[in-house]
Order: structure tokens, then sequence, then C-alpha cells
């Protein structure tokens, strides 16, 4: 599951911006993010669920807000390791 996990954490850091107008996607739905992660729509569920029972994010209809975009990073650079 590391691999998916950080398909996805990087599609969530690609996709927002860092600086400015608020770290967060708009109107994109799970199936649009598992499509750009390579994974299955289920996957994608897990995983977010997952990062916003840790605080990582707030998910609302078709909008994920980035709430600790170290804790992403972190996922990246654990797998990397």
């Amino acid at each position: 599951d590391g691999g998916r996990t950080v398909d996805i954490a990087q599609v969530l850091l690609d996709s927002t911006p860092s600086t400015g107008g608020g770290p967060e996607m708009r109107g994109i739905s799970q199936f649009d993010l598992a499509a750009m992660a390579g994974v299955s729509r289920q996957t994608v569920s897990k995983f977010l669920q997952a990062f916003r029972r840790e605080g990582i994010l707030h998910i609302g209809y078709q909008r994920i807000e980035i709430r600790d975009r170290r804790a992403l990073r972190a996922v990246i650079e654990e797998d990397q390791e």
C-alpha cells in the first residue's frame, strides 16, 4: 500500500497551491483523483479517510483541503528511504 499512498499524496501536493489561494482542490471527485494517481476509487477513499483521521486533510463535497502539507511530504519521503 505504500506506493499507492505515495501516489495519492503526490497528486494532492502537486494539485494544490502551496501559497496563496488556499491549499485545496475544488470540483474534484474521488474518481478524478484515482485517475490522476493511477489507483482505484476505493483505494483513494481508503487513504483519504486515513489522512482525514490523522488531521492531514479536511474532506467535503468535491473539495479536499490540505491541513498539513508537511505530513503529506513525510509520507512521500518515508517511502523513498
